[in-house]
């Protein structure tokens, strides 16, 4: 029982630095646009909040399904 709770953990700790790497990398992307003029900065705003919105719900779904296959992985490896 405390090895699957030590593995739930590590697994809750790889999904919250995955997202939080992702979240790092659109930060950085939305300065980036934010720096540059535009005519029409409304037209921008609405596209990059849509872009990080997009990219957000992929690494939202992505991350955990990629910290569960990863400790399946490792778990079927060690032959508990």
């Amino acid at each position: 029982m405390l090895i699957q709770f030590l593995v739930g953990g590590i697994v809750s700790v790889c999904n919250i630095t995955i997202h939080a790497l992702v979240m790092t990398v659109v930060v950085r992307v939305a300065r980036a646009s934010g720096t540059k003029k535009r005519s029409r900065p409304s037209l921008r705003l609405t596209h990059t909040r849509s872009s990080l919105i997009q990219v957000n719900r992929v690494a939202r779904l992505l991350g955990p399904i990629t910290a569960m296959n990863g400790s399946v992985w490792v778990v079927d490896g060690c032959h508990f």
